[in-house]
């Protein structure tokens, strides 16, 4: 199994697995796997390129688990359902910023 294979399999397995816990009790080992396999993203995953959208896609759903609680009916589960989402990304974004981007950045003059 690729490196590649290995961090697209945990990107499923993290988002699946936030969009579980919101409606699940899983407990709190369901936020330790999901920081593990959001770390997993960010080292086997190929995001060299796509860092800046990565982070911009966290922001975005950052901040609608922080403004949209106010809609009727929805609001309230769209708002776990982000959070959750956001709790996976936060890691992903961090581990691949620290790998692939600041080599990046560091080699630049």
């Amino acid at each position: 199994m690729s490196t590649k294979t290995i961090g697209v399999w945990a990107f499923i397995i993290g988002l699946i697995l936030a969009l579980a816990e919101v409606f699940l009790d899983l407990g709190r080992w369901a936020a330790q796997v999901l920081i593990l396999l959001g770390i997993l993203v960010g080292v086997f995953h190929p995001i060299r390129k796509e860092i800046v959208p990565l982070a911009v896609v966290y922001l975005a759903v950052a901040a609608t688990a922080a403004s949209i609680e106010g809609l009727l009916y929805l609001g309230p589960i769209i708002t776990q359902i982000a959070a959750a989402w956001a709790q996976f990304l936060g890691p992903v974004v961090l581990t691949a910023m620290l790998i692939w981007g600041a080599p990046y950045l560091m080699s630049k003059k």
